[in-house]
Protein backbone atom coordinates (compact mmCIF):
# COMPACT_ATOMS: atom_id res chain seq x y z
CA UNK A 1 0.00 0.00 0.00
CA UNK A 2 1.32 3.40 -0.98
CA UNK A 3 1.95 6.18 1.55
CA UNK A 4 -0.28 8.06 -0.94
CA UNK A 5 -3.36 5.79 -0.40
CA UNK A 6 -2.63 5.77 3.44
CA UNK A 7 -2.94 9.33 3.34
CA UNK A 8 -6.13 9.45 1.65
CA UNK A 9 -7.52 6.53 3.67
CA UNK A 10 -6.77 8.08 6.95
CA UNK A 11 -8.19 11.66 5.34
CA UNK A 12 -11.73 9.79 4.63
CA UNK A 13 -11.57 8.32 7.63
CA UNK A 14 -10.68 11.61 9.77
CA UNK A 15 -14.12 13.14 7.84
CA UNK A 16 -16.48 10.59 9.03
CA UNK A 17 -15.50 11.22 12.98
CA UNK A 18 -16.07 14.52 12.33
CA UNK A 19 -19.25 13.48 10.50
CA UNK A 20 -20.56 11.29 13.46
CA UNK A 21 -19.00 13.39 16.32
CA UNK A 22 -20.50 17.00 14.90
CA UNK A 23 -16.78 18.11 14.68
CA UNK A 24 -17.11 19.36 10.65
CA UNK A 25 -15.71 22.52 9.33
CA UNK A 26 -17.47 25.94 9.72
CA UNK A 27 -18.35 26.07 5.89
CA UNK A 28 -19.32 22.71 5.94
CA UNK A 29 -21.58 22.97 8.96
CA UNK A 30 -23.51 25.99 7.46
CA UNK A 31 -24.36 23.53 4.69
CA UNK A 32 -25.38 20.78 6.66
CA UNK A 33 -27.57 22.94 8.84
CA UNK A 34 -29.00 25.12 6.29
CA UNK A 35 -28.13 28.72 7.78
CA UNK A 36 -27.40 32.46 5.69
CA UNK A 37 -26.40 35.61 7.15
CA UNK A 38 -28.79 38.57 8.20
CA UNK A 39 -27.27 41.91 7.63
CA UNK A 40 -28.45 45.25 9.65
CA UNK A 41 -27.25 48.15 10.67
CA UNK A 42 -28.42 49.80 14.39
CA UNK A 43 -27.87 53.62 14.18
CA UNK A 44 -27.04 55.51 17.20
CA UNK A 45 -29.71 56.81 19.35
CA UNK A 46 -31.10 60.73 18.52
CA UNK A 47 -33.26 62.71 21.01
CA UNK A 48 -35.08 65.18 19.60
CA UNK A 49 -33.29 64.96 16.49
CA UNK A 50 -29.93 65.85 17.55
CA UNK A 51 -27.10 63.33 18.73
CA UNK A 52 -27.41 62.73 22.90
CA UNK A 53 -25.91 60.75 25.78
CA UNK A 54 -29.51 60.00 27.46
CA UNK A 55 -29.02 56.50 26.02
CA UNK A 56 -26.73 53.96 26.91
CA UNK A 57 -27.88 50.81 24.63
CA UNK A 58 -30.69 49.05 22.49
CA UNK A 59 -31.72 45.89 21.57
CA UNK A 60 -33.80 44.44 18.50
CA UNK A 61 -34.66 40.94 18.91
CA UNK A 62 -35.20 38.74 16.45
CA UNK A 63 -37.26 35.14 16.39
CA UNK A 64 -38.04 32.58 13.77
CA UNK A 65 -41.59 32.39 13.14
CA UNK A 66 -41.98 28.28 13.44
CA UNK A 67 -40.21 27.53 16.12
CA UNK A 68 -39.81 30.18 18.16
CA UNK A 69 -35.91 30.63 17.95
CA UNK A 70 -34.67 34.06 19.31
CA UNK A 71 -31.41 36.44 18.83
CA UNK A 72 -30.59 39.58 19.83
CA UNK A 73 -28.62 42.14 18.17
CA UNK A 74 -27.46 45.04 20.64
CA UNK A 75 -26.14 48.72 20.26
CA UNK A 76 -24.15 50.21 22.88
CA UNK A 77 -24.09 53.91 23.07
CA UNK A 78 -22.75 55.48 25.97
CA UNK A 79 -21.44 52.35 28.27
CA UNK A 80 -18.63 52.85 30.71
CA UNK A 81 -17.05 49.47 29.57
CA UNK A 82 -18.39 48.79 26.44
CA UNK A 83 -19.12 50.53 22.94
CA UNK A 84 -19.98 49.26 19.34
CA UNK A 85 -18.03 50.05 16.69
CA UNK A 86 -18.56 52.77 14.63
CA UNK A 87 -18.85 51.36 10.94
CA UNK A 88 -20.71 54.54 9.51
CA UNK A 89 -17.54 56.45 10.35
CA UNK A 90 -16.62 57.29 7.06
CA UNK A 91 -20.06 57.99 5.45
CA UNK A 92 -20.38 60.80 8.13
CA UNK A 93 -22.88 58.43 10.13
CA UNK A 94 -22.57 56.53 13.60
CA UNK A 95 -23.29 52.97 13.99
CA UNK A 96 -23.09 49.61 13.56
CA UNK A 97 -23.27 47.34 10.77
CA UNK A 98 -24.23 43.65 12.12
CA UNK A 99 -23.63 40.11 9.42
CA UNK A 100 -25.12 37.14 11.77
CA UNK A 101 -25.65 33.43 10.61
CA UNK A 102 -29.52 32.65 11.38
CA UNK A 103 -30.93 29.20 10.79
CA UNK A 104 -32.61 29.25 7.20
CA UNK A 105 -36.44 30.05 7.15
CA UNK A 106 -38.91 33.18 8.12
CA UNK A 107 -38.09 35.63 11.02
CA UNK A 108 -39.30 38.80 12.64
CA UNK A 109 -38.39 41.77 14.72
CA UNK A 110 -40.71 41.54 16.75
CA UNK A 111 -39.57 43.44 20.12
CA UNK A 112 -37.14 46.24 21.25
CA UNK A 113 -35.81 47.71 24.29
CA UNK A 114 -33.51 50.90 25.27
CA UNK A 115 -32.06 51.75 28.11
CA UNK A 116 -31.01 55.05 29.42
CA UNK A 117 -27.64 55.76 30.55
CA UNK A 118 -26.86 54.08 33.83
CA UNK A 119 -29.94 51.89 32.94
CA UNK A 120 -32.07 54.11 35.59
CA UNK A 121 -34.95 53.44 33.11
CA UNK A 122 -35.46 50.78 30.56
CA UNK A 123 -37.92 51.36 27.81
CA UNK A 124 -40.17 49.10 25.67
CA UNK A 125 -43.84 48.63 23.44
CA UNK A 126 -46.44 48.13 25.15
CA UNK A 127 -47.37 45.30 22.30
CA UNK A 128 -45.28 43.00 20.18
CA UNK A 129 -44.93 43.65 16.65
CA UNK A 130 -43.72 41.79 13.32
CA UNK A 131 -41.43 43.26 10.51
CA UNK A 132 -40.59 40.03 9.17
CA UNK A 133 -37.61 38.43 6.87
CA UNK A 134 -36.46 35.74 5.07
CA UNK A 135 -33.11 33.93 5.49
CA UNK A 136 -31.99 31.49 2.30
CA UNK A 137 -29.31 29.34 2.94
CA UNK A 138 -25.93 29.81 2.06
CA UNK A 139 -26.94 33.39 1.12
CA UNK A 140 -27.47 36.96 3.00
CA UNK A 141 -30.55 39.05 3.82
CA UNK A 142 -29.93 42.58 3.97
CA UNK A 143 -33.11 43.50 6.07
CA UNK A 144 -32.31 47.36 6.69
CA UNK A 145 -31.21 50.41 9.19
CA UNK A 146 -32.57 51.09 12.22
CA UNK A 147 -32.39 54.69 14.02
CA UNK A 148 -33.88 55.55 16.87
CA UNK A 149 -35.39 58.73 17.10
CA UNK A 150 -36.12 59.44 20.69
CA UNK A 151 -38.37 61.86 22.17
CA UNK A 152 -38.67 64.27 25.31
CA UNK A 153 -42.04 64.16 26.94
CA UNK A 154 -43.95 67.13 28.47
CA UNK A 155 -45.22 66.65 32.07
CA UNK A 156 -46.15 69.06 35.40
CA UNK A 157 -42.88 68.42 36.77
CA UNK A 158 -40.77 68.84 33.49
CA UNK A 159 -39.64 67.23 30.43
CA UNK A 160 -39.16 63.49 30.32
CA UNK A 161 -36.72 61.76 27.95
CA UNK A 162 -39.11 58.73 26.85
CA UNK A 163 -39.01 55.88 24.25
CA UNK A 164 -38.23 56.09 20.67
CA UNK A 165 -39.28 55.38 17.19
CA UNK A 166 -37.79 54.07 14.36
CA UNK A 167 -37.51 54.62 10.74
CA UNK A 168 -36.28 51.72 8.95
CA UNK A 169 -34.63 52.41 5.49
CA UNK A 170 -33.18 50.64 2.67
CA UNK A 171 -29.51 52.05 2.49
CA UNK A 172 -28.36 49.03 1.28
CA UNK A 173 -25.91 51.06 -1.06
CA UNK A 174 -24.07 52.34 1.75
CA UNK A 175 -24.32 48.90 4.18
CA UNK A 176 -23.69 45.96 1.81
CA UNK A 177 -20.19 47.24 0.94
CA UNK A 178 -19.41 47.60 4.81
CA UNK A 179 -20.66 44.31 5.57
CA UNK A 180 -19.13 42.34 2.55
CA UNK A 181 -15.51 44.48 3.96
CA UNK A 182 -16.48 43.73 7.04
CA UNK A 183 -17.30 40.05 7.10
CA UNK A 184 -14.85 38.43 3.83
CA UNK A 185 -16.78 35.70 2.27
CA UNK A 186 -20.49 36.87 2.74
CA UNK A 187 -21.32 36.12 -0.51
CA UNK A 188 -24.51 37.27 -2.43
CA UNK A 189 -26.53 39.46 -0.54
CA UNK A 190 -30.24 39.79 -0.96
CA UNK A 191 -31.96 43.02 -0.40
CA UNK A 192 -35.51 42.55 1.31
CA UNK A 193 -36.32 45.63 3.84
CA UNK A 194 -39.75 45.37 4.71
CA UNK A 195 -41.87 48.53 4.35
CA UNK A 196 -42.96 49.33 8.08
CA UNK A 197 -45.23 51.61 6.87
CA UNK A 198 -48.01 49.22 6.22
CA UNK A 199 -47.79 48.00 9.95
CA UNK A 200 -49.56 51.19 10.85
CA UNK A 201 -48.16 51.23 13.79
CA UNK A 202 -46.46 55.08 15.25
CA UNK A 203 -43.17 53.47 16.50
CA UNK A 204 -42.17 53.05 13.06
CA UNK A 205 -41.83 54.70 9.51
CA UNK A 206 -40.18 54.11 6.41
CA UNK A 207 -38.77 57.62 6.14
CA UNK A 208 -37.15 60.53 8.02
CA UNK A 209 -40.06 62.54 8.53
CA UNK A 210 -42.63 61.03 9.90
CA UNK A 211 -45.28 60.45 8.13
CA UNK A 212 -47.98 62.22 10.86
CA UNK A 213 -47.30 65.06 13.21
CA UNK A 214 -45.99 63.59 16.50
CA UNK A 215 -48.84 62.58 18.57
CA UNK A 216 -47.74 61.75 21.91
CA UNK A 217 -50.51 60.20 23.61
CA UNK A 218 -50.49 58.24 20.63
CA UNK A 219 -46.81 57.52 21.46
CA UNK A 220 -47.61 57.04 25.18
CA UNK A 221 -49.82 54.76 24.43
CA UNK A 222 -47.92 52.59 21.93
CA UNK A 223 -44.68 52.91 24.53
CA UNK A 224 -46.95 52.46 27.69
CA UNK A 225 -44.80 55.38 29.29
CA UNK A 226 -44.96 56.00 32.78
CA UNK A 227 -43.62 59.47 32.39
CA UNK A 228 -47.17 60.33 30.15
CA UNK A 229 -49.41 59.04 33.54
CA UNK A 230 -51.37 62.98 33.40
CA UNK A 231 -50.01 63.86 37.15
CA UNK A 232 -46.79 63.37 36.41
Amino acid sequence: MTLHRIARMLGLCAVAIALFFGLMPAAFADDAAGTGTAVLTLEAPLLDGAPTDVYKTYFLRVRRRDNGKEYQFRYWAHAWAESSPNDLAATGGTGTVFTQALDAGDWEVFLFQIDTTGSAIRWRPAQEFSIPFTIHAGRAAYIGDFRPLGQNFKGSLGDYPGGVRFVVADRSARDIPLATAKTPGLGPVDVGVFNVDTMHNPLFSSTDAFAAPYDQSQFCRYMNLIACAPNL
